[in-house]
């Protein structure tokens, strides 16, 4: 009998305790974890849009009554997106913590009631033979754009990737760019924390970051820093080309420019897709307890070589590919400045 009160009690206890945890507990708990990246501003005015909902019992959260708090508010079908992948995230928290058992905020993505944030074609890109009439559109661009450019289109990254880099990735003993795992787009790889992310420096990268830090010797750590010593934002690197070009090429379509180059100049699969920082992966299997398709193949689980030498060899073949077509102007630039390097 005393057992059986004891058990009582406790379970009394428990959801006491329960129900004292608030939405907004959880939400407080979320933004600690987003508290380093580039995007907070963005983060903590998603978070503004999700106030309504913060005194509330996280186990009383459902989804009309999101829904409800949402549609109240003037938000654009693409931040009403961001605010219902918050909430999944948020709520995630609460049955990490068995507050909640399960919780299905993910199924107001697909409600007909909510606003659907219709994504467009994609990056518009160019292929690396018509790289010099892209080029030419930048004769009146500040070079740090210019270099910006450059240096994405050798390097393959991401935009957000090559905003952010910091000059000590540089490695010129062992000609590498050495880019921590946590500050790439997939932070996880093999169910845990990711390796740092090498990538090959080729001539013309090391004549690129050579040229930047003589022309724009600012004492920020980053490599493409604001007058106030942060990164440049997005704006500051799709405004320049937008300006010039936007019916040729965003900067993330430089991504789909060396990749395409690899395929049609005999890279393989495998090489090409470590180059721009992508898994190579097999079929796709679902999990039921996921609203998310995972991704598996033996290769992903028994492959961990990073392919390194291959991956030099094919960049490098990429580098002369681009200044080749690059327009005459750049072309010496790059073959001036090697000459000194060497």
């Amino acid at each position: 009998m005393r057992q059986k009160l004891k058990s009582l009690i406790a379970d009394q206890e428990l959801q006491t305790a329960a129900k004292a945890l608030t939405f907004g507990h959880y939400k407080e708990r979320w933004l600690e974890t987003k508290k380093d990246r580039i995007r907070i501003a963005n983060i903590k005015k998603t978070a503004e849009y999700l106030a309504p909902l913060d005194k509330i019992p996280v186990r009383d959260i459902k989804n009309p009554i999101i829904k409800n708090v949402l549609l109240k508010q003037n938000i654009t079908p693409y931040k009403l997106s961001e605010c219902i992948s918050a909430v999944c995230s948020i709520m995630d928290l609460a049955v990490e913590d068995d507050i909640i058992e399960y919780h299905k905020c993910a199924l107001l993505k697909k409600s007909q009631e909510i606003p659907q944030h219709i994504k467009g074609s994609g990056y518009k890109w160019q292929p690396v033979e018509n790289f010099k009439d892209l080029f030419d559109r930048f004769v009146h661009t500040e070079p740090i754009y210019i270099y910006f450019y450059l240096l994405q289109a050798l390097t393959g990254l991401r935009s957000g990737t090559c905003r952010t880099l910091k000059k000590n990735y540089f490695d010129f003993k062992e000609n590498l760019i050495v880019i921590p795992g946590q500050d790439m787009k997939i932070k996880i790889r093999h169910n845990q924390m990711r390796k740092p992310f090498r990538i090959p420096i080729t001539a013309s990268i090391k004549t690129l970051f050579n040229c930047i830090q003589q022309t724009y010797p600012a004492s920020s750590d980053y490599l493409f820093a604001r007058t106030d010593g942060t990164p440049m934002v997005e704006r500051d690197i799709s405004m320049p080309m937008s300006a010039v070009a936007s019916d040729l090429a965003h900067p993330h379509g430089f991504r789909k420019s060396m990749r395409t180059w690899m395929a049609e100049n005999g890279i393989s699969q495998e090489v090409a897709e470590l180059c721009i920082d992508h898994a190579v992966y097999g079929k796709k299997l679902s999990n039921k307890n996921s609203s998310k398709e995972q991704s598996f193949s033996t290769d992903d689980e028994y492959q961990k070589s990073d392919l390194l030498i291959l991956r030099r060899k094919a960049m490098e073949a990429y580098d002369n590919a681009v200044v080749a077509n690059l327009p005459e102007n750049l072309k010496q630039l790059l073959s001036s400045k090697k000459s000194k390097n060497n």
